[in-house]
């Protein structure tokens, strides 16, 4: 039964582009904040993909930004979902001039040139912003996957894109966001049952966690992980992972 709950999809031979180095948000700093054009601009230039987050706005507009509320990014305590596309942009992202992107904006940018990992990030209303992410990656011809901490909307990916690559998102959430009975089935993976994910990526200091052992060891499921800091943490996570997304470091090639 156990088997059963937390085995993946296998397509392994379509996972071996993706083993290699990730920018975490793109390539990253003071000048170029996170999951802005010249973070972009910037891991394309040293031939980095990207991992990135997509949310939905007030007004159905799909945009490239991690925190569900702009405290951090814009000092603004108001969650994304309920400012349209045109009222977040009146802010500049981490004391910058520059703005938040939509995903059509960020594909045009990318046009192939680096493989992307788009994350899905959604509270609710999974199935909407899972439908309005396909139909826009529809028309994309650049390598991407899909990947969500949410496994409604990779379940969503599995009967609607069957074609896509898609990933299940987790971490230690039953020992770090509350001992519920959903993070404990997110912790080890119980939801792959729903998502039937052809990857899973999971948190650095999190890598000795139970559930993903048994995704390394019963399923030997293609493993990416995230966020990995230093040259030192990287080493450690190559025993395990075949995709690295990192930051605040730069790989050496």
């Amino acid at each position: 039964m156990l088997w059963w709950l937390t085995k993946p999809q296998r397509r392994d031979q379509e996972m071996l582009p993706w083993q290699g180095n990730f920018s975490h948000r793109g390539l990253h700093d003071k000048d170029a904040p996170e999951n802005t054009r010249p973070a972009f601009e910037q891991s394309i230039e040293h031939g980095w993909g990207y991992e990135f987050d997509v949310q939905l706005t007030k007004d159905d507009q799909l945009v490239i930004h991690h925190d569900y509320d702009g405290a951090r990014s814009f000092g603004q305590d108001v969650r994304l979902e309920d400012l349209t596309l045109a009222e977040l942009r009146q802010f500049g992202l981490f004391g910058t001039d520059q703005h938040i992107m939509t995903l059509p904006e960020l594909l045009e940018l990318t046009a192939g040139r680096v493989p992307i990992i788009l994350e899905i990030k959604a509270e609710k209303n999974t199935w909407h912003i899972s439908r309005l992410v396909a139909e826009v990656m529809d028309d994309y011809a650049g390598p991407f996957v899909i990947e969500s901490f949410h496994p409604f909307v990779l379940a969503w990916f599995r009967i609607h894109r069957p074609t896509y690559i898609r990933g299940q998102l987790s971490y230690n959430a039953f020992g770090r966001s509350g001992k519920t009975i959903t993070n404990f089935m997110l912790t080890h993976y119980l939801f792959n049952v729903l998502a039937r994910p052809h990857f899973a990526a999971h948190a650095f200091e999190d890598r000795n966690d139970f559930g993903l052992k048994l995704q390394h060891w019963l399923h030997q499921t293609p493993l990416v992980v995230y966020t990995v800091q230093t040259p030192r943490e990287e080493i450690e996570a190559r025993k395990m992972f075949h995709t690295i997304i990192f930051e605040n470091y730069r790989p050496v090639k």
